[in-house]
């Protein structure tokens, strides 16, 4: 088990749910008042402070470790939940020995609360577990040497001694057995992946292979074919082949490279509508005549940090992509347009991007939509819906490599009635019109 993971599991399992987490904070401090208000026990106002400075030294040990993860930090962390653990059990067990029942219910209510937080929990560290279950049997004790006191018949005291060991017992298993399903779903897990990683190499096996040999095809013939004529411009056009051939290997490569974000972008201010402009041009040319194209650009300056070739390039993709759903013809649109998010949103592929101005880039045609069994796996690497040995599948993971090194990302839309899929990427603010 990891380090890393496993500090970055106790931040989720502490603090991912906010709404749980501040109502958990809530619930503790108006108990403690209204203790206070009830009783007028100083202690109680204590027993909120107590319990809020140990969870501060919690979460600075949290912090820490996320800094600096290493088993040593999860070891600290792990001390730091348990001592905020006794100062949250130590109220409700000294609430259950008191003769008034108006206490008694809400403190049976604050530990069974505490064991079934204890439990969602389920800690992956064997050491925090037996921490946990620590802090329960010490309130449980507590419970009984202060109860045993007051109990003078000995077949009660036995009676309460197995009900209280035997609560206890059970809340250990029950620990133990949460962590042991938490790392069975993980190992699971990660052995999904590696199954899915195997299937992609193949793919890329597959998809790549074919690509090359086709490459290597033409080259090789080109080649031949010079040995055996004569003629100075057939030979011209047959060294031009090759020059295009190689060119193609570098375009496959380049795609590659962008997927695995390994590729420099050459990124400079432009004119994200200029450049859609000149990519229209091209991509007339990519489509039969049995698919019409427009283009739909906002008139404002569109002004982004971008690489505008490796832009038209990924442009260029959507577009064979929207031609490729619509063999039969249909039509495919091309427009640019700038808007503000004003809270942060989640994209293709789960990314979440910040607030801000973007500039949208989108492909739409109207085909008949991605299919729904297919739509989770469309942007993993080489993996393609055409025949084996029509492409290598590399098309839109290069746009999705594209568009997360520009700071952007993807967000597809597609339905029976066809897809869109735009590039957001972030824009500068719109400047102001002229006097």
């Amino acid at each position: 088990m990891d380090a890393r993971r496993e500090v970055d599991r106790l931040q989720h399992v502490e603090y991912g749910d906010l709404f749980e987490f501040w109502f958990r904070m809530a619930l503790v401090q108006t108990s403690g008042l209204a203790l206070f208000f009830y009783t007028g026990w100083v202690m109680s106002l204590m027993w909120i402070g107590v319990y809020a400075v140990t969870h501060v030294v919690y979460y600075g040990c949290l912090k820490y470790a996320d800094r600096c993860p290493s088993w040593g930090a999860v070891r600290l962390v792990s001390v730091s939940f348990f001592v905020m653990l006794l100062a949250y059990f130590w109220m409700p067990a000294f609430l259950m020995v008191q003769e008034d029942l108006t206490l008694q219910i809400p403190a049976a209510a604050a530990l069974g609360g505490a064991l079934v937080f204890l439990i969602r929990r389920a800690d992956t560290s064997l050491a925090m577990c037996y921490l946990e279950i620590a802090s329960v049997g010490v309130a449980i004790i507590a419970v009984d040497i202060l109860a045993l006191a007051r109990v003078q018949d000995m077949a009660a005291r036995l009676v309460m001694i197995f009900t209280s060991m035997s609560l206890f017992a059970y809340f250990a298993k029950a620990m133990l057995a949460a962590r042991k399903q938490r790392l069975e779903a993980e190992r699971a897990a990660r052995l999904s992946l590696q199954s899915q990683k195997m299937e992609a190499l193949g793919q890329l096996a597959g998809g790549v292979a074919h690509d090359f040999n086709n490459i290597l095809t033409a080259l090789n013939g080109s080649l031949e074919l010079y040995d055996l004529v004569e003629d100075p411009a057939e030979r011209a056009d047959l060294i031009r082949n090759c020059r295009e051939t190689t060119d193609r290997a570098g375009s496959l490569v380049g795609q590659l490279m962008s997927f695995a974000r390994q590729k420099t972008l050459a990124t400079s201010l432009q004119d994200v509508s200029e450049v859609l402009r000149s990519t229209a041009q091209l991509g007339e040319r990519l489509l039969p005549s049995q698919i019409s194209f427009r283009t739909v650009c906002s008139h404002e300056h569109i002004v982004a940090q971008v690489d505008d070739g490796q832009l038209m390039t990924a442009v260029l993709n959507l577009i064979s992509n929207a031609r490729d759903a619509m063999p039969g013809g249909g039509e495919i649109t091309m427009s640019c347009s700038a808007w503000q998010a004003d809270k942060p949103f989640v994209v293709a592929g789960g990314s979440t991007l910040p607030p801000g101005r973007y500039a949208e880039i989108s492909v739409a045609d109207n085909g008949t939509g991605i299919n729904e069994d297919d739509l989770p796996r469309i942007l993993d690497p080489f993996y393609t819906t055409k025949p084996d040995g029509k492409g290598s599948g590399l098309g839109l993971s290069m746009v999705f490599g594209f568009a997360k090194q520009s700071q952007g990302g993807l967000i597809i839309d597609t339905s029976q009635t066809g897809t869109k899929v735009s590039i957001v990427i972030p824009c500068e603010p719109a400047m102001a019109p002229a006097a």
